[in-house]
């Protein structure tokens, strides 16, 4: 049986201030990165991994489901109650200022919140195939090395998840994504976009151990790759040749 919520107001407001600190004194690389509304969405971003790890520590260090568990409820609700604040003020967290496609088609598959972020679902999806299909729900203690894989990044698509076989592919307007190499999806590239969000070049993900970053999607899949913690350090190196040119 699930537990509620036991962490207070308080101790978010407390971990989000430290949290922040930390961020100030430890990467002074990607804040030289990062200026303006992407020095915001990386804020924003940092605050929702830190409710992430909050969530994981009230339930045995599992990460919540990546994809839908009901038609109401996304990983962004069971994650919102840490975040202590208002459906308004949580929405504006969950929205890069520069992404424009956040509410496109009524943003995310729930229609309900914002598509900026998103969960990586190389790691989930990793799980699932490790467990032959029995959960795709990480536990930080299932990643050795927690600072070297994603748990969240930026995109432009509907999901609540992003993997690294859309790195190849192409945002579609309704917020799917679509990639010759994957059949099941029919639609065609109309807008000769990608599906992750960037700042000239620089997405903004949150690694497994709670760190902010700024990295080039090439850098996601050099070697070691950053996506998928069950696959080989070099397992996603053949998808730089198809790569969009927007994020080379």
């Amino acid at each position: 049986m699930k537990k509620q919520p036991a962490t207070s107001v308080g101790e978010v407001v407390f971990i989000t201030a430290i949290a922040g600190f930390l961020m100030s004194i430890v990467s002074p690389i990607v804040a030289g990165r990062l200026t303006g509304d992407a020095a915001v969405c990386s804020n924003n971003e940092r605050q929702i991994g830190v409710a992430l790890r909050l969530y994981a520590d009230d339930y045995d260090g599992t990460f919540p489901p990546n994809r839908l568990s009901s038609p109401r409820q996304v990983w962004r609700d069971v994650v919102f109650p840490y975040l202590a604040l208002d459906t308004a003020r949580a929405q504006t967290l969950f929205t890069c200022p520069t992404n424009f496609a956040a509410f496109d088609s009524g943003g995310d598959e729930s229609q309900r919140w914002p598509r900026s972020y998103a969960y990586n679902a190389g790691l989930m999806y990793g799980k699932y195939v490790l467990t032959a299909g029995a959960t795709d729900t990480v536990r930080i203690t299932d990643v050795k090395t927690p600072g070297r894989y994603m748990l969240l990044l930026e995109t432009r698509n509907a999901a609540p998840d992003l993997g690294p076989w859309m790195i190849d592919g192409n945002a579609t307007p309704d917020g799917s994504w679509s990639n010759p190499d994957v059949r099941y999806w029919n639609q065609l590239p109309s807008t000769g976009k990608g599906v992750f969000h960037h700042h000239d070049k620089y997405m903004n993900v949150v690694m497994v151990d709670g760190r902010a970053s700024a990295v080039t999607l090439p850098q996601t899949i050099a070697v070691p790759q950053m996506w998928n913690a069950w696959q080989p350090a070099d397992a996603y190196t053949g998808k730089l040749a198809g790569m969009l040119d927007e994020y080379k």
